[in-house]
C-alpha cells in the first residue's frame, strides 16, 4: 500500500511521544498510472502510423531483392556471391524492422524499475520512431549531446516524455514555418544532475496560454487532435516518477523545454 507519512514529536509530562499519521494514497497512485497509460494510447495511433511509414521502404527493398533472386534462378543465372549477398541485404532489412518493433515494445512497456542508462540512448530510441515524420515534414534535427553520464532512471516513462515534446515541436513548427524548420536537443552535465534541452523555431507558447500548458485536459489542438494530457503527463513523470524539473521558456523563434534529471534516481 502506497501511503503518505509524518511524524511529529511533542513532549507530555517530560516525556517523549511521537505522533505518526499515514493517508493511503493508492488511489492517487492507481490513477495516475492509469492517465500514464491513457497518454499512451493517444499516441498509440500516431506511432503506428509512423511505423507504418518506416516500414513501407525496407518492405519495398525486401521485395525487390526477393524478386531479383527469383529472376537470377529462372534465368539459370545463380552467381553463388551474388546470391549470398542479396540474402545478406534481405537478412539486413529485417532486422531493421524487428528493431523498429522493439523500438515500439519498449515505448509502450508500463512503468518498471529505474534502469542504468544514458540520455544519448533515450534520445536516439525517440528519434529513430519520428524522424521518417521529421524528415516528410522537412523539419531538421540538430544535436548536441554532450552529457555522456549513465543515469539511472525510468527510461520507458523518459522516452514518452520526450516523444511528446518532439512531437509537440514538430506541429507547432509545420503550423506557423514554410521553410528553415529546426529542431534543436541538448544535452549536458549539471553537478550531480544531467539536463537536457529540446527547443524549436515554431513561433512559441501564447502569454495568454503559457501558465495552462502543464495542466490536465488542456489543449491547443482541438479535440481532433490532442487530448490534453502530454504536458501534463511530461510534468508528472519527469517530476514524480523521475524526479527531476521541467519548464518551459519563449525564444525569439519558438519555444524551448529545459529537463533536469538525478543521474541517481532516489526511490
Amino acid at each position: 500500500m502506497d501511503v503518505l507519512m509524518r511524524i511529529q514529536a511533542l513532549e507530555i509530562d517530560n516525556k517523549e511521544l511521537y505522533i505518526t499519521t499515514m493517508l493511503d494514497i493508492s488511489e492517487i497512485k492507481q490513477k495516475e498510472n492509469q492517465l500514464i497509460q491513457q497518454n499512451k494510447f493517444a499516441q498509440l495511433g500516431e506511432m503506428l502510423s509512423m511505423i507504418a511509414h518506416q516500414w513501407r521502404q525496407p518492405l519495398n527493398v525486401i521485395s525487390s531483392l526477393n524478386e531479383m533472386i527469383r529472376l537470377n534462378i529462372r534465368k539459370k543465372d545463380v552467381d553463388e556471391q551474388k546470391i549470398i549477398k542479396l540474402s545478406k541485404d534481405i537478412s539486413n532489412q529485417v532486422q531493421y524492422l524487428s528493431k523498429t518493433i522493439n523500438d515500439f515494445r519498449e515505448f509502450l512497456l508500463p512503468k518498471q524499475e529505474p534502469i542504468e542508462t544514458t540520455l544519448d540512448y533515450v534520445i536516439n530510441a525517440v528519434l529513430d520512431l519520428v524522424e521518417p515524420s521529421l524528415y516528410k515534414n522537412q523539419i531538421e534535427i540538430v544535436l548536441e549531446l554532450n552529457a555522456k553520464s549513465k543515469i539511472k532512471t525510468h527510461a520507458s516513462e523518459l522516452k514518452q516524455v520526450l516523444m511528446n515534446l518532439v512531437r509537440n515541436a514538430e506541429d507547432a513548427i509545420v503550423e506557423h514555418r514554410s521553410d528553415n524548420r529546426v529542431i534543436e536537443i541538448m544535452t549536458y552535465e549539471k553537478g550531480d544532475n544531467i539536463a537536457l534541452k529540446i527547443a524549436d523555431n515554431g513561433g512559441g507558447i501564447s502569454p495568454d496560454i503559457a501558465k495552462s500548458i502543464f495542466e490536465p485536459y488542456f489543449s491547443t489542438k482541438g479535440e481532433k487532435n490532442g487530448t490534453g494530457l502530454g504536458l501534463y503527463m511530461s510534468k508528472l513523470i519527469i517530476e514524480k516518477h523521475c524526479k527531476g524539473t521541467i519548464e518551459v521558456h519563449n525564444t525569439q523563434e519558438g519555444a524551448e523545454f529545459f529537463i533536469e534529471l538525478p543521474k541517481n534516481i532516489q526511490i
